[in-house]
């Protein structure tokens, strides 16, 4: 609990950075809103490719700390740097500079939502390399059991983007742009931050970052264990965006109930992300230190306080959808439509949280494979579930429901094969 409290609070300050940055773009307008929704997407894509080097310099960190090797653990953490340092690298040059013909995917229905886009996605794209850099340094500082750290900072950033919103899109009068500056600068400051503090404490002082030819054998074992999860995340974010052209034949006021619905819902799934990353760090240092009766003990503790979370998240998205929606949107169109689309997936809200912890655990004791392929087959279903729907009548929301029943066979499935298998992934080796 120690652990995963500032890590939840960590993520609850992502979900207020999207929701900010919703909310004050949402007085711009329904195409402003959907545009720089639908640039939010390849943001999201690009989360994938960064858990390339987050997730095994996170678990190979943490496991070497637990077994007491803390040479082993620095060299571990500076080769995750260097390797996050080049992907954040290439994945901003490639969003920045193909921008255009990455948003004409979409065939969005009006200019104005098109420009909105393509102006949302290019200042953003800069801020791609620092939120890389963020969120490994955050691992790290997770792996050794740090989590206050980067909450702190996190929420210094948030805090700097709240005040930058308003003054960059109305005062300034940049519109989306200033909101997309707002988010940028906040990402730099964070990055920076972070550095400065995580990098200045122990074990992680002094880290010979750039020592590529050294460490080079590690990003392999780092990209082997972090490939499923990306591949999962990158295959999220790509159904997603397909599934984001079916809604836009529904026009705006679907693309803006979903792309708001989608920002408020994240509040589960973000914080049920943040536990998550508590479990794995958890799991992963008494995994390394042989101590696996501990280990399980720390997943079960993890279940109880994960489905509390999923429960009252339900709870709240489904009595409470039209007065959350509101806030964000009053026109009349996408009012209902946001309010009928939180009704139908506040229905898997509690499975999604289970999807999260087993997967989770199973990147504990490092087997990334399963709960990936899990992930992308159930998620992959959403597109002929949706046509099907579709063909019978229900129109955009056959989509929400495909969303929410997907979630809910995912969920199920990967929570039933970890307890079927968790005896024998704590106790293999040992």
């Amino acid at each position: 609990m120690r652990l995963s409290l500032p890590i939840m609070a960590t993520s609850f300050v992502s979900v207020a950075y999207n929701l900010t940055d919703t909310f004050w773009i949402s007085g711009l307008g329904v195409s402003e809103v959907a545009g720089a929704g639908t640039a939010g997407l390849f943001l999201w894509f690009s989360e994938g490719i960064i858990l390339l080097s987050r997730v095994g310099g996170q678990v190979f960190t943490a496991r070497e700390l637990g077994a007491g090797r803390v040479r082993e653990a620095r060299e571990r953490a500076a080769a995750s740097l260097s390797f996050a340092i080049l992907l954040g690298l290439l994945m901003a040059a490639l969003l920045h500079l193909f921008r255009a013909p990455l948003i004409s995917l979409f065939n969005l229905p009006n200019s104005e939502t098109i420009e909105a886009a393509s102006t949302y996605l290019g200042i953003t794209a800069v801020g791609v390399f620092f939120a890389y850099l963020a969120r490994q340094l955050t691992a790290l500082a997770i792996s050794a059991g740090n989590s206050r750290a980067p909450f702190r900072i996190n929420s210094s950033g948030l805090i700097l983007n709240m005040i930058l919103d308003p003054l960059l899109i109305y005062y300034l009068k940049l519109g989306v742009a200033g909101a997309a500056w707002a988010t940028v600068i906040s990402q730099i400051a964070v990055a920076l931050l972070l550095a400065f503090t995580i990098l200045r404490q122990e074990p992680f002082t002094n880290l010979k970052i750039f020592r590529l030819r050294e460490q080079l054998p590690l990003w392999a074992k780092m990209f082997k264990l972090g490939l499923p999860v990306a591949i999962q995340n990158i295959g999220f974010a790509s159904i997603s965006m397909y599934v984001a052209r079916l809604i836009a034949s529904f026009g705006d006021p679907a693309i803006a109930a979903q792309k708001v619905g989608a920002q408020i819902e994240s509040i589960t799934w973000l914080t049920a992300e943040g536990f998550a990353q508590a479990v794995t760090t958890f799991i992963s240092q008494n995994h390394g230190n042989s101590k696996p009766d501990r280990a399980l003990k720390g997943y079960h503790q993890g279940l109880l306080m994960i489905s509390g979370i999923g429960i009252v998240n339900s709870l709240l998205l489904f009595f409470g959808s039209s007065l959350i929606f509101s806030i964000f949107l009053q026109e009349p169109m996408a009012l209902a439509e946001g309010s009928r689309y939180l009704k139908i997936v506040s229905l898997s809200q509690v499975f999604m949280c289970y999807e999260m912890l087993a997967s989770a655990a199973y990147n504990g004791f490092g087997r990334s494979l399963f709960p990936s392929f899990v992930v992308i087959s159930g998620i992959f279903m959403r597109i002929p579930l949706s046509h099907f729907l579709i063909s019978l009548g229900y129109g955009v929301a056959s989509i929400w429901w495909a969303i929410s029943l997907s979630s809910i066979v995912v969920g199920t499935i990967l929570i039933i094969a970890f307890e079927l298998s968790k005896k024998k992934l704590a106790y293999e080796g040992k």
